[in-house]
């Protein structure tokens, strides 16, 4: 079995997983596969333009067909496509623009490699191959090939092959009448299955008991009503009475 969990129907490499450009080839991961010449005519390969004496660095492109880390999951590279500047990005793509190992420009003219990974079982088709053609080479694509636009005079071709899946091996009929019955979950009848997951911990076997202090009865038992007093219709006459003789006197006055 492939490490991709892929087999080809007609033979041939496994299937691309991750595809890189680098600045420096000493950057080049572990498992990684480097173009540095063309397919042909075996040119040193350089995506970047040089002006006169001046040159911007090279560009190597590197790919594997393991899978790069558990972060990225496990996919397959099943498309590719160039992109120019001021064109937007194709959906369910991803934008390949920078270098990996130095964050720089990938491309000349701020063109970007678009990547379309797919979920290794939900692929019937892969990415299997990758080429680099010089422009002077390019009506010699190979059989199955498929290219892209150029860069730097430089043009990236790619191979697509069908996959078939390695469907794990099932139990026999055997096997699952030796297989032991499986335990019930704790408080679920035998033959039903447990809707929700139920934890054992070494605190089932402690009977809960609420603090005596803190029991509602003997808590309403020491509660005492507070006795609220209250007035007569007189009483409130004469506490709360005002004298308006001053200012009754005042207007007179005026």
């Amino acid at each position: 079995m492939s490490d991709t969990g892929y087999v080809l129907v007609d033979g041939g490499p496994e299937p691309i997983t991750d595809v890189k450009i680098l600045s420096k080839k000493e950057s080049k991961p572990t498992d990684y596969e480097l173009l540095e010449n063309t397919y042909l005519d075996k040119q040193k390969v350089n995506f970047l333009e040089s002006s006169g004496l001046l040159s911007k660095g090279k560009r190597y492109l590197v790919f594997t067909r393991k899978y790069p880390s558990p972060m990225q999951g496990h996919a397959v590279v099943t498309d590719l496509k160039l992109k120019s500047t001021g064109e937007k990005a194709t959906i369910g793509y991803y934008e390949l623009a920078i270098t990996d190992d130095d964050h720089k420009e990938a491309f000349s003219g701020g063109k970007s490699l678009l990547i379309k990974f797919t979920p290794r079982e939900q692929a019937d088709k892969a990415v299997i191959d990758l080429i680099i053609l010089s422009s002077q080479k390019l009506r010699n694509l190979p059989e199955g090939y498929q290219r892209l636009p150029e860069i730097n005079n430089f043009s990236l071709c790619y191979k697509v092959g069908n996959l078939s899946s390695v469907k794990s091996t099932q139990p026999t009929t055997s096997e699952e009448k030796n297989k032991p019955a499986e335990q019930a979950s704790p408080g679920v009848p035998a033959g039903q299955e447990s809707t929700q997951p139920v934890e054992v911990t070494t605190l089932d076997s402690i009977q809960f008991k609420l603090n005596d202090k803190n029991d509602p009865q003997k808590l309403l038992q020491q509660f005492t009503v507070p006795r609220i007093s209250t007035l007569s219709t007189q009483e409130i006459e004469d506490k709360f009475k005002f004298d308006f003789s001053l200012e009754e006197e005042i207007v007179a006055r005026t």
